[in-house]
């Protein structure tokens, strides 16, 4: 079921809180979509794992076409999380987050009979913009 009080989210994620709060105001309208938000098989983290799926899909769609910068909408974003709640076929409660692997650490024999650790050279994108203040 879709937590709807806002109270109980005051610890959550800003972008968490102004989903659920979108919705709180959408299913207060629509009948259908607070029936939906009723039902045990539909979450905010579940909402929340397909909206960023839905955004990375974007980003990838439009790392394809050579942008650079990519601009997703709020209302589109809400879209979004509604159209998760209302359609049974979508399913990413299960979804869980795979945990980055860290590179190994190498370990060389120095020339002076001392040990050093060698840390891997990160690995940058030659299309990721970065911006050091």
């Amino acid at each position: 079921m879709v937590e709807l009080d806002l109270s109980k989210l005051e610890n959550e994620d800003y972008v968490l809180k102004k989903v659920a709060e979108y919705l709180a105001e959408e299913s207060a309208k629509d009948e259908y979509l607070a029936e939906a938000c009723k039902k045990e098989n539909k979450t905010l983290n579940g909402v929340m794992s397909y909206v960023e799926s839905e955004a990375k899909n974007t980003i990838d769609k439009s790392k394809q076409k050579g942008n650079v910068c990519v601009h997703v909408d709020d209302s589109v974003v809400y879209g979004w999380a509604k159209h998760y709640i209302l359609e049974d076929s979508l399913d990413f409660e299960k979804v869980n987050k795979a945990v980055p692997k860290t590179p190994a650490r190498k370990v060389e024999k120095d020339t002076t009979e001392s040990w050093k650790v060698v840390q891997p050279k990160p690995k940058y994108d030659i299309n990721q913009l970065t911006f050091d203040f």
